[in-house]
């Protein structure tokens, strides 16, 4: 990802947390084997009702998932 991308005025931090804030509940799991991604369908409904970009948006989302996936991992 190109930081040119990313909209300064939007301060792209703090959108994202706001996103995951309100999709945080919409985890997917796999069975026994515990949580294994957050589901975006929540999240493309929510982007689309704010005309968010969505290739940016779930890519964006998707790093916040990926930080937390991990963490879980090494508990």
């Amino acid at each position: 990802m190109d930081a040119a991308d990313l909209p300064p005025a939007l301060q792209w931090e703090e959108a994202v947390w706001w996103l995951y804030l309100r999709i945080r509940t919409q985890w997917r799991s796999g069975g026994m084997g515990g949580v294994v991604g957050l589901d975006y369908n929540p999240a493309i409904a929510l982007m689309q009702s704010l005309c968010w970009p969505l290739d940016l948006g779930l890519e964006l989302l998707q790093v916040v998932e990926l930080e937390l996936l991990s963490k879980d991992e090494d508990a």
